[in-house]
């Protein structure tokens, strides 16, 4: 009996001093990772290739009163309430860069997807990940996602950024602060990447990360109607001559009397809240993009100013998005999945799309 309890009071011991090692070494580990942290992300900029990339064009206007009196370049800080100009008249903002596996496009990728988002959109990128942007191949389309990020408020929250980017290696960080102002300049940033790095591709899409994707009627319907040579966009189309220019200052969509001087609307372009096109007119709007002040209304820019002289086909694909969560919804539960694009706001109705998405996609192949 009392050899029993000798070899019990052993094993205990043991126990307990693995246990008491494994909290150990956990505390250390942690206070390794605190002490660190800032070592890593100089380590991070230091193997990651960042590179200065400004949206000037190269030859002229050869002084910096040229570039300043062509492009006219709005960004804003992050202060909502006050979003005085930041004073960048001579230079533009530049990448901030991080090259991953996903990032960069592969030699294959067909399809290339980006997605403007804010530093507290963290679990909308996590939804995405999850379900459809989870999505590597199919019907013979290679897909790349990314997203597109300016700058956080704080230090702490680019950290945990820099973490996120170790971990998931599919984020482009643009150096602009978060503004509503700012989101023509994260486009630019996303067009000059694509033009750098995917030349290869085909396709690109544009989506917001609010918005959920039918992957699968996507690349069976949609992309085959969009010939990879011609200057091609599908999107909700808002026609020229409806939509007027706001002067207004206490406006959202102000635009100053110096930009687009003596029109009283906007040419056609897409809501941008999902838009899908050629390659080859995304490099066309890119190069344009080198020739025009850059606006603070990113769809009309992007979509609209930049394409109005490169005899752009605009497909009208509206029909086959909903804003309307519920009616898409119900819709898909039906069987009836036409809409490739939604907007959804409730995270668990996300993976119910996904879902039903996946359970059609399977009916109609098989």
């Amino acid at each position: 009996m009392a050899k029993t309890r000798r070899h019990f009071r052993t094993a205990r011991d043991r126990s307990l001093g693995i246990f008491c090692l494994l909290i150990a070494l956990t505390s250390g580990c942690l206070f390794l990772n605190m002490s660190i942290l800032p070592s890593i992300n100089l380590r991070v900029d230091a193997r990651d290739e960042q590179r200065d990339v400004t949206f000037a064009p190269t030859p002229a206007p050869t002084t910096i009163k040229g570039y300043v009196g062509m492009l006219r370049l709005m960004t804003f800080s992050d202060d909502e309430a006050n979003p005085d100009p930041v004073s960048n008249n001579n230079s533009l903002p530049k990448h901030v860069v991080w090259v991953g596996k996903k990032t960069a496009c592969s030699k294959n990728t067909d399809l290339f997807v980006y997605i403007p988002s804010k530093m507290e959109n963290f679990m909308r990128r996590r939804l995405i990940r999850r379900t459809w942007g989870s999505v590597k191949s199919v019907n013979s389309i290679s897909i790349t996602v990314v997203f597109i990020l300016g700058k956080p408020v704080d230090s702490n929250e680019q950290l945990m950024l820099n973490n996120e980017q170790l971990v998931h290696e599919d984020i482009i960080q643009v150096d602009v602060h978060e503004h509503y102002r700012n989101l023509s300049v994260k486009a630019v940033a996303a067009l000059s990447w694509i033009h750098e790095r995917c030349k290869h591709i085909r396709y690109v899409m544009k989506v917001d990360d609010d918005i959920f994707v039918n992957i699968f009627e996507l690349t069976r319907n949609l992309l085959p109607q969009l010939h990879p040579d011609s200057l091609s966009v599908a999107c909700h189309v808002v026609p020229a001559g409806i939509s007027p220019i706001v002067r207004s200052e206490n406006s959202r969509w102000y635009i100053p009397e110096n930009l687009l001087s003596g029109r009283k609307y906007f040419p056609a372009f897409c809501s941008g809240y999902t838009v899908v096109m050629t390659a080859k007119t995304t490099q066309e709007l890119y190069k344009n993009s080198l020739k025009q002040p850059i606006l603070p209304v990113d769809d009309v820019y992007t979509f609209g100013i930049l394409a109005e002289h490169l005899n752009v086909t605009f497909m009208d694909v509206k029909g086959n998005m909903s804003l309307s969560e519920a009616s898409a919804m119900k819709s898909y539960e039906s069987g009836d999945v036409q809409n490739f694009a939604v907007d959804v706001k409730a995270s668990a109705n996300i993976e119910r799309l996904w879902v039903l998405s996946l359970q059609d996609a399977m009916k109609k192949a098989s």
